[in-house]
């Protein structure tokens, strides 16, 4: 009960602050984008526009709600109240991943058309968001500024986006497959083709995994911080 509590807190903080109506705007010229491209065109810029906007919509929005809940004392406030770490975590992870789902759920839909596959889009963008998300929180509680915080956002992305290198044939390598991005990539071109089994179960494996490592250190990373703030 505590933990849906918590996720329908953030959901209405999100509302309240207009996260669906401004993004809302952003998609109608996506989606307007996108029905206007040339038939080959549609697919790449599609999955790029999720990859690069609505997968990582949470990474950007964490940050500043770190920042804006820090200045406003709500996290030195959880170090004496009953939501644990976890379940705070859990709360942001599933909150803003919802918001990213729909959206990518709306470029696709609205600017595509009816989908070969839609499922390993829904597991593939949902997955993808919370790690981002969980990435964000760590460098959220260690970012002084919202200046500060995409400036180190910038320089640790970049690394992670490498595989749209190869999604493009500019550059493969044999490492692309073990990047988190790559299995997003794979999944929600699903969408679109058929993708072998084998293919989809690798990505998903992936995608879990470097979510569970992401949520150990995003968990530590938030008890440390409230720990030293609790004295």
């Amino acid at each position: 009960m505590r933990q849906i509590q918590a996720i329908a807190a953030d959901l209405r903080f999100q509302y309240r602050h207009g996260f669906y109506f401004v993004y809302a705007i952003i998609l109608g010229v996506y989606i307007i984008l996108l029905r206007n491209l040339p038939d080959d065109f549609v697919q790449p810029v599609a999955i790029l526009l999720i990859l690069s906007d609505a997968a990582v919509l949470g990474f950007f929005f964490i940050g500043g709600i770190l920042l804006l809940e820090r200045g406003q004392g709500i996290l030195d406030a959880l170090f004496i109240t009953p939501l644990r770490p976890r379940e705070y975590l859990v709360a942001k992870a599933v909150s803003l991943s919802l918001l990213a789902l729909l959206a990518s759920l709306a470029i696709l839909l609205g600017g595509v058309g009816s989908p070969y596959s839609i499922m390993p889009v829904i597991a593939g963008v949902g997955l993808t968001s919370s790690l981002f998300i969980l990435f964000g929180c760590i460098l959220g509680l260690k970012a002084t500024s919202v200046n500060g915080y995409f400036a180190i956002a910038t320089a640790v992305l970049f690394p992670l986006f490498l595989p749209l290198l190869g999604f493009f044939d500019i550059y493969h390598s044999f490492l692309w497959p073990l990047v988190p991005t790559h299995s997003c990539i794979v999944l929600t071109s699903a969408y679109f083709e058929y993708i072998p089994a084998a293919g989809l179960l690798r990505a998903l494996l992936i995608l879990v995994i470097w979510n569970g490592i992401f949520a150990i250190i995003a968990q530590r990373s938030f008890s440390d911080y409230l720990q030293k703030r609790g004295g």
